[in-house]
């Protein structure tokens, strides 16, 4: 299977919430650590279509917890450059149980 079929297979199943379908991708090779959405991550996507299980999935599968991107603007209009990051997703989008993964998983604790 090309590598390309496989990452588009885990982009659709990330944002439909389809764990089955991000498993499989994962186990065939797809990259979870590629930015395929310009700024935002599969995991960071993850979280924002509140998909809670497959960002738990991610996550233990190694996902960049690291990985922020900075944000200029907003639908509100020109902003301060700020860093987003997917625990700032998770806090925003108030998914509890997945900040208190991450922190755990990057030994801070807020």
């Amino acid at each position: 299977m090309y590598r390309r079929h496989i990452h588009e297979r885990l982009l659709i199943a990330v944002e439909q919430g389809d764990l089955p379908n991000v498993q499989l991708a994962v186990q065939q090779g797809a990259n979870i650590n590629e930015i395929p959405w310009g700024m935002e991550s599969v995991l960071m996507r993850a979280i924002r279509c509140r998909h809670s299980l497959v960002a738990e999935y991610l996550i233990k599968q190694g996902v960049d917890l690291g990985y922020h991107y900075e944000k200029t603007s907003s639908p509100r209009g020109p902003t301060r450059p700020m860093q987003e990051t997917a625990r700032d997703y998770a806090e925003f989008y108030d998914l509890p149980d997945i900040v208190e993964l991450i922190d755990r998983k990057t030994g801070h604790f807020r």
